[in-house]
């Protein structure tokens, strides 16, 4: 199987230049943990997840670096930080290095990517423009509906949920 099998191709993106709190607004209603940050081409420029969120929050409670420490510490950085806990806009908090796959990339290698980096998703480009997106869940899916194949219809998210709890226990 291949990550154009199972990926989601109809997203929610955001441009870089959205206010954050309205990202956030985005990603609560709509209950999804992380967009696909998108230039006007269509290109994939990052990814704004719940994680780079918190990671905002949770700096705002940060002490001050000792202004020894900032003699060791290497200025970009201490600029990429800064800008990524007190940016405004979706390209500020953004995480700019990620992982992605072409359409034709075998989902054993997606879900290996997966457990290697502990990533949750993984944009899907053709020709460098974003064209889907592979989260855990479609891998989960896959993994059951493979194992369904001969069922006549698909299962609810509830039996989903419900058959992977059985088998974790069973784990």
């Amino acid at each position: 199987m291949l990550a154009r099998d199972l990926m989601t191709s109809e997203l929610v993106t955001v441009p870089p230049d959205m206010p954050l709190p309205a990202v956030a607004r985005l990603m609560a209603e709509r209950g999804i943990s992380g967009v696909p940050v998108v230039g006007t081409d269509g290109a994939l420029l990052g990814m704004l997840t719940e994680g780079d969120l918190i990671r905002r929050l949770a700096a705002a409670a940060d002490k001050p670096t000792s202004w020894f420490a900032g003699l060791f510490a290497a200025p970009g950085e201490q600029a990429a930080r800064f800008a990524k806990t007190h940016g405004r806009r979706a390209r500020d908090a953004m995480t700019v290095a990620v992982h992605t796959a072409s359409e034709d990339t075998p989902v054993e290698q997606i879900a290996a990517l997966f457990e290697r980096t502990g990533i949750r998703r993984v944009p899907i480009l053709r020709e460098g423009k974003l064209v889907g997106l592979v989260s855990r869940a479609d891998l989960l899916r896959a993994l059951l509906d493979s194992e369904d194949a001969g069922a006549a219809t698909r299962r609810s998210d509830g039996e989903i949920r419900r058959d992977i709890v059985r088998r974790m226990k069973e784990q």
